[in-house]
């Protein structure tokens, strides 16, 4: 995986390379290195190959994920929504370079995001899919849902939790691996996305586990406790382990979900 991610890497440095104004590029060079797990692009990377194509037919769609993810971090980030000062161990962005220059690096990172979808090497017609899958996943029947469900904190009871984690974490995810098989051109495409909706929710459970008592928000374990928390992080784990055996095999992707879940 480490051939991956160097790969990735060195496609975010090119991108970074466009970038005309010197504050604008290190302010974008701050919040995108050094980057966390690269979840999302390393995912729709593993699923490629483990449909049998080159993994580097979708470095740009992953380029574009990844910078999807990090403008949604980045907003998150924000006094008017989350406040928080620190992010992977680190002034957030609005910190160390300003409200301002935070949106504007956020702003630049979705749209040039649709420029790399429109790079990928597919026919016009899958392309077309390509770009509809994550604009539908971040807009405002996804990710931006999501977090104004989260905002709101409407509810506090399983629906509005389950539809805040399928909006706000499991919809990128649902790029990562449908994108994955949009790109390959294969006909599973409704298998891909029920693999994306169980890992997604595995994940935030997972995630809330890892943060619980540290952050007062909307959860599984404030909802159900620790130990019933657990076990439903298992249900899901063990059906994404079950959907990626069938669909990839127990190959890259089956790998990294066991390890990381």
């Amino acid at each position: 995986m480490e051939n991956y991610l160097k790969v990735f890497k060195q496609a975010i440095v090119e991108h970074l390379n466009t970038i005309q104004d010197t504050e604008l590029k290190q302010a974008t060079e701050y919040a995108l290195f050094p980057g966390g797990k690269r979840l999302r692009p390393l995912l729709m990377l593993l699923t490629l190959s483990d449909l049998g194509h080159d993994f580097r037919k979708g470095l740009y769609p992953a380029l574009a994920l990844e910078m999807i993810h990090t403008y949604s971090l980045i907003h998150d980030d924000l006094p008017a929504l989350d406040n928080d000062d620190y992010r992977r161990g680190k002034p957030s962005l609005h910190k160390a370079f300003g409200e301002a220059l935070a949106i504007l690096v956020a702003d630049a990172l979705l749209t040039d995001a649709f420029q790399y979808f429109v790079k990928t090497p597919i026919p016009a017609e899958s392309k077309v899919s390509l770009i509809e899958l994550a604009a539908f996943a971040c807009g405002s029947s996804g990710m931006v849902f999501g977090q104004v469900l989260d905002i709101k904190n409407a509810g506090f009871d399983l629906r509005t939790l389950d539809m805040i984690n399928r909006h706000k974490t499991a919809d990128l995810f649902k790029v990562a691996f449908v994108g994955a098989g949009i790109i390959a051109g294969i006909d599973k495409l409704k298998e891909l996305e029920e693999l994306a909706l169980n890992f997604g929710l595995a994940f935030q459970i997972k995630d809330d586990l890892d943060d619980f008592g540290t952050e007062a928000k909307l959860s599984y374990p404030h909802l159900f406790g620790k130990d019933e928390s657990s076990k439903k992080l298992q249900v899901y784990k063990e059906k994404s382990l079950k959907l990626t055996g069938r669909i990839l095999g127990e190959n890259e992707v089956y790998q990294l979900i066991e390890r990381i879940l």
